[in-house]
């Protein structure tokens, strides 16, 4: 059963946002309230309202709706919320166009929306590059971590013809 976490956005004097938000972060319904007592009724937790969009996202029976009364410490919610904020990163059908150059002592990244980020470089110019990958994963790239079951992870080792070369770190094979 899938959740779909209903709380008040805020807001004050008759224009409070309640937001129907569903694991994944998609939000499914909003609301404008006149009062915080309407909520739970206007996103359907004590009535039929909304339904349809729940159906219609989910799958009619395969959610249900919880109404979360401290949004900033419920740690189901707070993980939607990541996810939303990825979702809006990374829409599908959107793309987002980067451009990479090389410069005097660093790199540039340059994407449509948020402009230029800089990175100096210093003495090692390989080791800066993959510092330069990580932090490009880690602001634009997908959510992942060390207890995923996939992620990326950018590493510098040697080639393959280098002394200090000690095989493939995932097979261990390829030595000469």
């Amino acid at each position: 059963m899938k959740k779909i976490f209903c709380f008040n956005n805020g807001g004050e004097n008759a224009w409070y946002t309640a937001i129907a938000m569903a694991e994944d972060g998609a939000c499914i319904a909003t609301h404008v309230c006149s009062h915080e007592s309407f909520m739970k009724h206007d996103l359907g937790i004590t009535s039929d309202w909304k339904h349809n969009l729940y159906n219609k996202y989910y799958g009619e029976g395969n959610w249900e709706l919880e109404w979360i009364d401290n949004p900033k410490t419920h740690e189901g919610l707070k993980l939607a919320y990541s996810r939303h904020v990825q979702h809006t990163k990374i829409q599908e059908g959107v793309i987002m166009k980067f451009e990479i150059k090389s410069a005097t002592n660093g790199f540039i990244l340059k994407c449509e929306d948020d402009g230029e980020l800089y990175v100096h470089q210093e003495s090692d110019e390989i080791e800066v590059f993959a510092d330069f990958l990580r932090l490009l994963c880690d602001t634009y790239g997908p959510q992942d971590g060390r207890h995923e079951a996939q992620r990326i992870h950018v590493l510098v080792r040697p080639g393959d013809k280098h002394p200090d070369f000690n095989g493939c770190p995932e097979c261990g094979e390829h030595r000469e």
